[in-house]
């Protein structure tokens, strides 16, 4: 799976990285049945609100989950 980080703080700690990575890994399981997917990760923070957008394209259909929290470990679960 090839991810894709755009936005303000494109740049994330190497653990917080490594959770959403994990995450990510185990929705390709599933999913990485017909050749390699890009999954584009978008960060941005307004405030002290931090918001993450995640999308991926499944059989021709993009799938996004968006999630907003003050924490960005928990926005990025929320997504």
């Amino acid at each position: 799976m090839k991810i894709i980080y755009s936005g303000r703080p494109a740049e994330l700690l190497p653990k917080e990285r490594t959770k959403l990575e994990g995450k990510l890994a185990k929705v390709a399981k599933i999913i990485e049945k017909r050749g390699e997917k890009e999954v584009h990760i978008i960060l941005s923070q307004e405030r002290h609100l931090h918001h993450v957008e995640i999308t991926l394209w499944v059989y021709d259909h993009a799938m996004v989950g968006v999630g907003s929290d003050g924490d960005l470990a928990s926005a990025m679960s929320a997504a």
